[in-house]
Parts: C-alpha cells; sequence; structure tokens
C-alpha cells in the first residue's frame, strides 16, 4: 500500500478532500496537511478514513506580508515530510511545491504537482512585476523536478509553456454527483441568485449589486469572505434584497445553490488567472441544473456557450446585466431549459467520475 500525502496551504478542502477519496478508496494509504492560517492551533482528525493535519500559524490572505509568514509554513512542511514515510507528495500550488522537492531528493519520493492557480499570476496586484516574473521562472524551473503535472482546464496549458512536464493530466473542479431527486425545487416568487466564494472587487459583486438595486422580486445571496469583504459589508447590510450569510461549509453550499434559481460567477479578465478560471461554480450550477450568469473573455464563457447552460455578459456592462436578470426572472422556461442543458453536459463529461478515473490513471502510471 502506498503512502500519500496531500498539502495544500490553506483549510479550503473541496478538490483536495475529493482527490484524496478518490485514492483513499483505491487502495492508497492518504493523509492530508493543511495550513490553518485562522489560528495558531494545530491538531489532527480522522476523515473516512483519512488523516488530516492542521498546522495552526495564523497568517494573511493575499497579502505582501505573506511571503514573511511562508517560510515557516515551509520549513514545518518539510519537517513532517521527513518525519513521516511518504511515498508520493501531492503538492497543491507553488506554495507547497519547494519542500516536496526537497523531500524527493532527501528521500527519493514520487511528487506529484497539482496546479490549483499559475503562482506568479495569483499573486496581488500590488506585487512588483520583476517579483512575479522571478516567481513565473522559480515555477517552471521546479516542475522538471516533480513526477507528474495536473491542471485543472487545457486552458492553463499556456502558462506551464516551456516547462519540462514529465506526465500531464488534465482533472477539472467537477463535483461528486448528488441524488437527481435534490435538484428538483419549488418555484419561488422571489427571483434568487447565489454567489459563494472570495469575496473581492475582480469578480463582478458591485456590478450585480447596482443592477439589483430597489428591486424587491430578486434575492442575491452572498456566502463567502474575502480580501475585500470590509468594503461589500457595509453594502450588503444596506440592501434589503441581499442577504449575506458569511462562510458556510459544502453542504449548506450545496444547498445554497439548489435553492437559487441563478448562479452567479464573474471574473474580472484583466486577471490572466481570472480569465483561465476552471470554476468550481460553473460544474456545480451543471450539477444542480442551474443557470449560470458569466461574463465574456474567460475560459468559463466558452464552456458556457459550448453547452448553452447560462448567458455571458460584457464585464463592465451592468445595463446588460440589469436586462438579463430581468429576462431570466420573467422566463424562469428559459432557466429551466439552460439548467438541463447544464446537467446534460455534467452528466455526459463533466463530473467527478470522469476525473476520478483521470487522477487514478496518472497515479497508476508513476
Amino acid at each position: 500500500m502506498k503512502n500519500v500525502l496531500l498539502v495544500r496551504s490553506s483549510t479550503s478542502p473541496t478538490r483536495v478532500l475529493k482527490e484524496a477519496s478518490s485514492l483513499a478508496s483505491s487502495g492508497y494509504s492518504v493523509s492530508i496537511l493543511y495550513w490553518n492560517r485562522d489560528n495558531n492551533r494545530s491538531y489532527s482528525e480522522e476523515y473516512d478514513g483519512i488523516t488530516i493535519n492542521y498546522f495552526g500559524f495564523k497568517a494573511p490572505y493575499g497579502r505582501p506580508s505573506l511571503i514573511a509568514y511562508m517560510f515557516v509554513w515551509w520549513l514545518h512542511e518539510l519537517m513532517f515530510l521527513l518525519k513521516h514515510p511518504y511515498d508520493i507528495v501531492h503538492a497543491c500550488d507553488f506554495d507547497t511545491l519547494v519542500p516536496a522537492i526537497v523531500s524527493k531528493m532527501l528521500k527519493h519520493n514520487k511528487v506529484v504537482y497539482d496546479i490549483f492557480d499559475f503562482y506568479s499570476e495569483a499573486l496581488p496586484s500590488s506585487i512588483p512585476s520583476f517579483v512575479r516574473k522571478l516567481v513565473k521562472r522559480t515555477e517552471l524551473f521546479c516542475i522538471q523536478f516533480t513526477d507528474a503535472t495536473i491542471l485543472v482546464d487545457e486552458s492553463r496549458l499556456v502558462q506551464i509553456k516551456g516547462a519540462k512536464v514529465k506526465k500531464l493530466e488534465i482533472i477539472m473542479n467537477c463535483p461528486i454527483d448528488i441524488s437527481a431527486d435534490e435538484f428538483l425545487i419549488e418555484e419561488s416568487n422571489i427571483f434568487t441568485i447565489f454567489y459563494g466564494g472570495t469575496i473581492a472587487k475582480d469578480r463582478g459583486l458591485g456590478q450585480l449589486l447596482n443592477a439589483i438595486r430597489d428591486k424587491d422580486d430578486i434575492c442575491f445571496i452572498v456566502a463567502g469572505t474575502g480580501p475585500d469583504l470590509s468594503t461589500f459589508e457595509p453594502m450588503f447590510s444596506s440592501m434589503k434584497n441581499v442577504l449575506f450569510i458569511d462562510w458556510v461549509d459544502y453542504k449548506k453550499y450545496l444547498n445554497l445553490t439548489l435553492e437559487a434559481d441563478a448562479i452567479f460567477a464573474y471574473y474580472d479578465p484583466v486577471i490572466p488567472n481570472n480569465r483561465l478560471a476552471s470554476s468550481n461554480k460553473l460544474f456545480e450550477a451543471m450539477m444542480c441544473a442551474k443557470p449560470i450568469i458569466v461574463n465574456e473573455e474567460t475560459t468559463m464563457s466558452e464552456l458556457v456557450q459550448k453547452t448553452d447552460c447560462g448567458v455571458v455578459i460584457p464585464y463592465n456592462d451592468t445595463s446588460k446585466l440589469r436586462n438579463t436578470l430581468f429576462y431570466l426572472k420573467d422566463n424562469r422556461s428559459s432557466c429551466l431549459k439552460l439548467g438541463k442543458n447544464g446537467r446534460e453536459a455534467f452528466e455526459m463529461k463533466y463530473n467527478w467520475s470522469i476525473m476520478e478515473q483521470r487522477l487514478l490513471q496518472l497515479y497508476e502510471k508513476m
């Protein structure tokens, strides 16, 4: 039995837990190492036969000051890897990769590099361009020391151009299917839009708030946290048709998706990682048979148009967004049709059963 450790520099579990559960159910002995940035509490717990270890070291998200905390995290990760006998280290994003490579050199374990977001293009905008270029070159250089690389979408191949990749697999952010009975929700007189995720200025939240202002028959439900929460929270609380419920667990998140009439997923295309985003929201909307509202110039918009599972709007066109929302509200049959198209695409191509097979085949090749 091969021992596998998945490493993630946050406690965001959705993709990590899916991969861990798939490996565990296929005979691997699986553990997870998370960086708990919310407080200084370190602990371990068991989840469906998977040991989850939390390194408690409070640190910010998306701030330049994070670099000072990163070296402490890397040192802890390296010590953890050297202490335990893992055959395969599954490093999620560049901020877990360097200790995994050092461990490989010392202990000759395998390394799988799972790129959720290309790191240099996910750095805060305040980071100087020369630093971004240095980080990019370092990440591409490090890939040659890994045994396999995973991308979340084919569109991201351009980001690792020039890297020496030994084995490559595309494993999209598709969810594990839920019962078909669960997405049959009764229709309401209030048209509900749901957004769950990072609260940030580049997610189109300001445009949506302006589009639904003073519309009593449209309700916007927001769940999440992020770097711009302090900016948006007063706006949320000032509008009667907006409900902000902070961070929720994944089960509650899916319930909110099921209960909504439409899902909102804007990503400012000026940011490279946003243009290439392969968001969980899209595939979860498909799974739940809900239409999704996305913006142009993104990989998601191409997939939405291809599968006809939602609507695509220019990022900064609030007027068109408002008119589209009114149309969907007044034409529920169109919502049902778009949702049905998404569900069919999910069942045929964009579900975790297919992605799980890709993951297991990649591990077998190693």
